[in-house]
């Protein structure tokens, strides 16, 4: 990797929106910005979308014999795959398979976070520079200022978890994984596409880049994990939206993610005990 001047980079993102021109546009909307800014930034988007048809009235100005998410999106210059098997966990596998065809250089995401392409120079230049394999994007405080509250306050819970169940895990010090993004090398792929975390007992397959950062220090060609902290600003226009929405269903969501994600670590951290 040190040898390329100019790794090519693919970012992978997944897709579902139920109604796309209703109460999904929002969402939408942020999806066709990171393929617009990611292609003018010279990236590769690939796109795992499962995005069910639209009704002919809703669709009527797009002609397309394919779901209008993946047309639109594909319009835009984005790599377009139909989703082959269910769950996000298998929705993320399938974005990073497809990714390590375009790219040298992999960046997990999730579809609404636009504004990461910006900071996509600096999340994959430990990788470049220095030789590191997988990059883990953690939020800096005027970050986090830009996120709903409550967001933050059940994110921090699960980080700080996280921590304090893999304190033993040299290589994950200081790693955040709750903020999303992951950058990592195409020859680890494997274990954010291939490796089969359904085979762990109690693991939901969810959250797969979070399980693959921890998963990979099995590896021998693992040369490190790197956690970088960047200024990227919340989806204002989503932000807006959940601000306005019914404020105990956002928040029961929420909770949800943390404590299926903390049970989650335990299991994984049980799961490395028992297999040293």
């Amino acid at each position: 990797m040190n040898e390329q001047k100019c790794p090519k980079v693919a970012i992978a993102i997944t897709t579902f929106y139920k109604d796309p021109l209703g109460k999904d546009a929002v969402r939408f909307a942020c999806a066709k910005k990171q393929v617009e800014r990611g292609v003018a930034a010279g990236y590769t988007i690939v796109v795992i979308d499962d995005s069910p048809e639209v009704t002919t009235s809703q669709s009527a100005l797009v002609v397309s014999s394919e779901p209008l998410v993946a047309n639109v999106l594909k319009k835009l210059g984005a790599k377009v795959f139909r989703q082959q098997q269910p769950g996000m966990g298998a929705a993320k596998r399938e974005s990073a398979f497809h990714a390590s065809f375009f790219g040298d250089i992999i960046v997990m995401n999730e579809a609404e976070k636009y504004d990461l392409v910006r900071h996509i120079p600096t999340l994959i230049k430990p990788i470049i520079e220095d030789g590191d394999s997988i990059v883990v994007a953690k939020r800096t405080a005027a970050s986090d200022r830009t996120y709903p509250t409550f967001q933050i306050e059940t994110e921090k819970v699960a980080d700080d978890a996280f921590g304090e169940i893999f304190k033993k895990h040299d290589h994950l010090k200081g790693v955040r994984p709750m903020f999303g993004p992951v950058v990592v090398r195409r020859d680890l792929v494997y274990y954010f596409a291939l490796y089969r975390h359904a085979n762990i007992p109690g693991l939901p397959d969810t959250y797969i880049q979070h399980y693959g950062t921890v998963l990979a220090d099995d590896s021998e060609i693992v040369c490190g994990v790197r956690s970088v902290a960047i200024d990227f600003h919340y989806p204002p226009e989503q932000r807006a939206e959940e601000d306005a929405a019914d404020n105990k269903t956002i928040r029961a969501k929420r909770i949800e993610q943390r404590d299926t994600l903390i049970k989650a670590y335990r299991t994984l951290a049980d799961y490395l005990e028992d297999k040293n």
